[in-house]
């Protein structure tokens, strides 16, 4: 039997995806700590993937902080989640109300050190994978291609202000994760090495605005 350690988190379907889409949005949201309602509307619903490769049972935003504390921490007792590298970046007033003294911000992530976290998240599901796959030829996967939408994801968001809801197409996201399936017959996808650039455009989303 595995140890609770050694358990499949990474090569869960779908869970890569969510690791990285929740780490670019709590990485550029206005406030560093969002509540699992404020997931909900900026990631367009729960999490896809489910709580365990022998689970049929969905997990919440929450529950998925807890599964990958490497990442994500809660706000003490509260139901308020965030990066943990974020949450401890020094507090200072926010522009938007000066005169409020408990209205306190931390600086956002930039593209490159959100890239950083990303690239983690595809490492532990590479390393995950090797850990699991018991014929080496299947091993390799499209690692950089993964990589590379996570820096589409992030890309987008550098451009746009968070103090607004984002509801990107998650859907988008998954199907081009989909693509990536290993055709052993045919070949596989290389990493490569070293940083990829960025991409001269970005994906659609659609950005709902307050009235």
């Amino acid at each position: 039997m595995l140890e609770e350690s050694e358990k499949p988190r990474y090569t869960i379907p779908h869970r890569l995806s969510d690791v990285i889409a929740l780490i670019s949005v709590l990485a550029q949201f206005k406030h560093a700590f969002m509540s699992e309602q404020m997931l909900i509307d900026a990631l367009r619903g729960s999490p896809r993937s489910k709580k365990s490769t022998e689970s049929a049972d969905g997990l919440t935003w929450a529950e998925l902080v807890e599964n990958h504390q490497e990442f994500f921490r809660r706000n003490g007792n509260s139901r308020f989640y965030a990066l943990v590298i974020r949450s401890y970046f020094d507090q200072f007033q926010d522009p938007e109300f000066p005169k409020d003294p408990k209205a306190k911000i931390r600086r956002q992530l930039t593209v490159e050190e959100t890239q950083n976290l990303i690239n983690v998240a595809v490492n532990l599901h590479e390393k995950e994978l090797q850990r699991l796959q018991k014929n080496a030829y299947l091993v390799p996967i499209g690692t950089a291609a993964v990589t590379l939408i996570g820096i589409i994801f992030t890309s987008f968001i550098s451009y746009t202000a968070l103090n607004d809801k984002i509801i990107p197409k998650i859907d988008t996201l998954n199907n081009q994760i989909k693509i990536l399936k290993v055709n052993k017959d045919t070949g596989i996808i290389n990493q490569t090495n070293g940083p990829i650039p960025f991409l001269p455009f970005v994906p659609k989303y659609i950005i709902q605005k307050d009235n």
